[in-house]
């Protein structure tokens, strides 16, 4: 049976390549209080620490960062900086600890955080290198005829020295106008996931609606086609718009979490849960990484 009790954790959306953070509760998991360290390494962008605290179920699940701890960020096993903390969010108080710099890919990170009221906590990780992709190309445009459904194709060269995992994200970013009533327009940045399917057939996959996840069981070191197929809806009211599909190797910390995840969800109330990865020493979370080959497609 489950109990009672479970761990607030908080995951950052940019896994998913959006601009929030959300809460998850996991059950069964030890609920002495620790801290929560959520980092998502990327080469492409600043480096970001968020730090909370577990609780029990049934405790208030509003965010409660913590700003007063010593975060320290390493590179290769030395000091790289002392991260400082940064607000957020004035209205709620919400921030993360942050440095100004960007990973380099095939070297290993790690974090310690010091507070004195709690177990200190570390994590590492090694930023794996961007994917060899040697071709890529539409295979069908979505339009009315085929109820939008579009399919592309990406050739990926795999590494057989290594074992390797990816992500595949796409997803829809543009400027949409709306007339008021009194016949101004304006004008709104967006962006919206696309439901991706990868069609070729491929082992240890973790599907979602925003991602796709997978490992390189019987493709290492080979040529490999990518078909990827996804919805992309009619353009309407929209002044310009951009597809983005990106292919990222992500460490096998990321690819654990989000496999364990999703296998967590997936069990019934009266089965014993699996237990969520957790890559943090004397602490929960996740600090993993990714690095991306990035395709941007004008649309209009």
């Amino acid at each position: 049976m489950r109990s009672s009790l479970g761990l607030f954790m908080v995951i950052s959306c940019a896994v998913l390549l959006m601009s929030c953070e959300k809460e998850l509760i996991l059950k069964d998991q030890d609920v002495q209080d620790k801290l929560v360290v959520t980092c998502l390494l990327d080469n492409d962008r600043d480096v970001k620490v968020y730090l909370t605290k577990n609780m029990a179920l049934g405790e208030s699940s509003s965010l409660n960062c913590i700003p007063d701890a010593r975060v320290e960020l390493y590179e290769d096993g030395t000091l790289l900086q002392v991260m400082p903390f940064v607000i957020a969010d004035t209205g709620i108080g919400f921030g993360y600890y942050t440095i100004n710099y960007h990973p380099i890919q095939d070297r290993k990170y790690g974090v310690k955080v010091i507070h004195a009221q709690y177990d200190t906590v570390s994590a590492t990780d090694l930023l794996p290198v961007v994917p060899v992709v040697t071709m890529h190309e539409w295979v069908q445009k979505g339009d009315k005829g085929n109820r939008f459904r579009n399919k592309y194709k990406i050739r990926l060269d795999e590494d057989g020295g290594r074992a390797n995992y990816y992500r595949v994200n796409v997803f829809r970013k543009g400027v949409k106008y709306n007339l008021t009533s009194i016949k101004d327009t304006v004008f709104s940045n967006y962006d919206a996931s696309c439901g991706t399917f990868v069609t070729t057939a491929l082992k240890d996959t973790v599907r979602d609606y925003s991602f796709f996840l997978f490992g390189d069981d019987g493709i290492n070191g080979s040529s490999t086609e990518l078909n990827l197929e996804f919805e992309a809806p009619e353009l309407l009211s929209t002044k310009t718009e951009t597809l983005c599909i990106s292919l990222y190797a992500v460490s096998k910390a990321h690819y654990e979490y989000y496999r364990t995840l999703e296998q967590y969800r997936g069990t019934k109330d009266f089965i014993e849960p699996v237990k969520v990865y957790n890559n943090i020493t004397n602490g929960y979370g996740s600090f993993n990484s990714q690095c991306g080959y990035k395709i941007e497609i004008p649309i209009k």
